[in-house]
């Protein structure tokens, strides 16, 4: 087996692990980070893992960093949106999935939970 040598190939190793073993995935994450501390990749699979674990904390960290290094990616936009939904904070969650649609994250799911996260910010 090859070992592993570049953030991308730690990207890689997390995400197979990201749904069986949160542990492992964040530990190659760690290390996809600790090799290209700019990868925004990086920051935003961790942030997914440690919003399945219910750390929304570090998840909200971790899709803030993705989105500081790179502001257009949109993924990022529709994690941390979220977050904000599950917090309560409806007028964030639809600025931030706007961002994601205009950043052409534009999917059916998308638009219904902006849709939705725009009428729970009515009430």
């Amino acid at each position: 087996m090859k070992e592993l040598t570049t953030a991308a190939e730690y990207l890689n190793l997390g995400n197979k692990y990201r749904f069986e073993d949160n542990d492992k995935a964040i530990a190659a994450y760690n290390e996809a980070i600790r090799l290209d501390p700019n990868y925004a990749e990086a920051y935003n699979s961790r942030g997914f893992v440690y919003h399945c674990m219910s750390d929304r904390d570090r998840a909200l960290a971790d899709y803030d960093e993705a989105i500081r290094l790179d502001p257009n990616y949109g993924d990022s936009y529709a994690c941390r949106a979220y977050i904000h939904g599950e917090n309560g904070d409806y007028g964030k969650a639809v600025a931030n999935l706007t961002a994601a649609v205009q950043l052409g994250l534009d999917d059916d799911t998308t638009q219904w939970n902006l849709e939705e996260f725009k009428k729970a910010a009515l009430r």
